[in-house]
């Protein structure tokens, strides 16, 4: 099965959660980050483009 990386730098990760977070939940898409898109950017940034918690299924 063939594997895409898109690295979305910036904003300490912000830009590509938003990306993630806009995706179709289909199963295909995969964040992999630091903590600042999750616990940073929610506090940092207001209105935050995203919902840390309802945008994401957390698998680890």
């Amino acid at each position: 099965m063939p594997v895409v990386v898109d690295g979305k730098g910036g904003a300490g990760g912000t830009i590509g959660a938003t990306e993630v977070a806009g995706a179709a939940p289909d199963g295909y898409t995969l964040l992999m980050s630091n903590t600042t898109p999750i616990s940073r950017s929610p506090v940092m940034l207001q209105p935050t483009p995203y919902d840390p918690i309802k945008g994401f299924v957390h698998v680890a």
